[in-house]
C-alpha cells in the first residue's frame, strides 16, 4: 500500500503543473508581448495569493495536529502515572500485609 504523506508534494506538483500549462498556453496564444506579460503578471499575483492561502491552511492544519498529539500524549502520560501510583499502592499494601503475617 502506498504511504500517505501530508499532501505537500501533491499541492506543489499541482501548482507547478498549473503554472507550466498556463505559461505554455500564453506563449502559444496569438497576442502581443505586452498583453502576454500583463496576463502573466496578473496570473502570477493570483497564484501567489492562492499559494499563500494554501500555506496558511496547511500551517493551521499542522498546528492543530501537533496540539492534538500533545493533548493525547499528556492524557496518556496522566493515565500511566495514575496506573503506576495505583500499582505502587497495591504493592505497598501487599508488603504491609506480608510483614504483618511474618511478624506474628
Amino acid at each position: 500500500m502506498a504511504e500517505r504523506g501530508n499532501g505537500t508534494g501533491f499541492v506543489l506538483g499541482f501548482l507547478v503543473g498549473g503554472l507550466a500549462g498556463f505559461a505554455l498556453g500564453l506563449l502559444l496564444a496569438p497576442q502581443s508581448g505586452v498583453e502576454t506579460r500583463q496576463q502573466l503578471r496578473s496570473r502570477t499575483e493570483e497564484l501567489r495569493g492562492r499559494v499563500e492561502e494554501l500555506t496558511q491552511r496547511a500551517r493551521a492544519t499542522a498546528e492543530e495536529a501537533v496540539e492534538s498529539a500533545r493533548a493525547g500524549f499528556r492524557e496518556a502520560a496522566e493515565q500511566a502515572r495514575a496506573e503506576l501510583e495505583r500499582r505502587q499502592q497495591e504493592l505497598q499494601e501487599l508488603l504491609r500485609r506480608e510483614r504483618e503475617e511474618t511478624s506474628f
